[in-house]
């Protein structure tokens, strides 16, 4: 909640600064896997983190609990929307990133 909060005012402070930038984000939370299951913490946070930057101006693109095939079009599709704009992007990912032999 301290980390949430933190960060909701940094946002807020740099959001602030860049007023007249378009602002973009692209949240993915993932918390549901094949062989493993994280719960809903990392969904959770994905939330939070999408509540924080729309209320800091931020053009969204949230998605939660994406198969790998889904989260490279995902990522494609937002670096072409960001592209040719001017502005400010950011990309926020909770779960795990890479496993391996059932070790992450």
């Amino acid at each position: 909640m301290v980390r949430t909060c933190l960060l909701f005012s940094f946002l807020l402070f740099a959001s602030l600064l860049l007023a007249q930038q378009p602002r973009f984000a692209l949240v993915i939370g993932n918390g549901n896997y094949e062989y493993a299951s994280l719960g809903q913490t990392p969904v959770n946070s994905a939330k939070a983190m999408y509540d924080v930057l729309s209320s800091a101006g931020f053009e969204v693109d949230y998605f939660d609990d994406l198969d790998q095939d889904s989260i490279n079009k995902v990522v494609i599709n937002f670096g072409r929307k960001i592209k040719h704009r001017s502005g400010v992007a950011l990309f926020y990912y909770c779960g795990h990133g890479v496993q391996k032999d059932e070790r992450n």
